[in-house]
């Protein structure tokens, strides 16, 4: 757990806190359950950063002892790659031509 991810957690105590206090309010338009809404967005998000940020350091050091023990496995890895990127190419220009 980083940093971040504690910051989070304090902040949807604290708003959830607010929001308990206040009577547990559900109309939409209060302040204390936009803020629990928000700070709970906030923590969700910097966790699914935090996943990803481990698994894009998995599969790199996993690239890495491939490079230098399997080159078979390697050179799969390499093409697994390839393949996710091509798959969110939509347009390729050339030349001021979108093709």
């Amino acid at each position: 757990m980083n940093d971040a991810i504690k910051e989070a957690i304090k902040k949807k105590k604290l708003a959830f806190y607010d929001w308990k206090i206040n009577g547990h309010p559900k109309e939409s338009d209060s302040i204390y359950l936009k803020k629990k809404k928000l700070t709970t967005h906030i923590l969700r998000k910097e966790c699914r950063l935090e996943v990803a940020k481990q698994r894009m350091n998995e599969e790199r050091q996993k690239l890495i002892n491939a490079r230098t023990s399997d080159r078979k496995m390697f050179y799969k890895i390499i093409k697994n790659q390839r393949e996710k990127l091509i798959r969110f190419i939509d347009q390729i220009k050339n030349q001021r031509k979108i093709i």
